[in-house]
Order: structure tokens, then sequence, then C-alpha cells
């Protein structure tokens, strides 16, 4: 399988590929494909560190294309966040009470020692 070079579409071999956004390069072919903006490309010289791809094109930090907000989504989004439930003020929460009862059941043993039924007695702490 040979290797095409996107920007050339010529050979790539081994010695001179650089890959990057799923496809292999020519070392010179490796530049942003970015648009200025006076409308020139701005072809500058890319390397691992510095390429951001999109879209199987290579860019430079300053014309990687951007993600544009649409009407639809922002629209969209302002109804879900209208109709979000309003946030009560922060703390613990609520917190229950211990129960009376809970505090005895805590003041009982079970004895280990079974009656003659075969249950275990549960008996008051003195």
């Amino acid at each position: 399988m040979s290797k095409v070079c996107p920007k050339c579409n010529k050979t790539v071999y081994p010695t001179e590929e650089i890959q990057g956004a799923g496809n292999f390069w020519h070392k010179p072919c490796f530049r942003c494909m970015g648009d200025t903006d006076n409308g020139q490309k701005c072809n500058i010289t890319l390397e691992l560190k510095t390429v951001f791809a999109h879209q199987g094109k290579i860019y430079c930090q300053r014309h990687v294309p951007k993600p544009k907000a649409t009407v639809v989504t922002d629209d969209v989004m302002m109804e879900h966040a209208r109709h979000a439930p309003h946030k009560g003020s922060e703390g613990l929460g609520h917190v229950g009470l211990i129960h009376k009862d809970a505090r005895v059941q805590d003041k009982l043993r079970v004895d280990a020692a079974t009656s003659g039924s075969g249950h275990a007695a549960a008996k008051p702490v003195e």
C-alpha cells in the first residue's frame, strides 16, 4: 500500500513521512492550511507539537477553525436554562433527628444465653 500525501498527491516514502490528521505527509507539505486575514494561505511549517487537525486538514493554533455558535443551538440551550429548576441554598440539606426509641435500642444488649424457647433475650444495660 503506497501512502499518498494529501497536499501534493505524491507518494510518501518512510524516510520522509510525517503522520498527522490520520494521513502521511511530506515534511515540506506539512504546513498550515488556514486562511489569513488577507485571504492568503498561512502556510507556516508545522511540527507534531504545533499541529492542530480538523476534518483531515492541518492547521497552526491561530488558524484552526473554531466552533461557531448557531442561533438554533443558542435558543434551545437558553430554553433549557430558563426551565431548569432553581438551585436552593447550599448546605447540609435535610438532617434527620435521632428517634428516642433508637437510643433505647442502643442501650439493649442481646444476651448470648438463650432461654428455653431458643430466642435471644434482650435486656437493658444498667
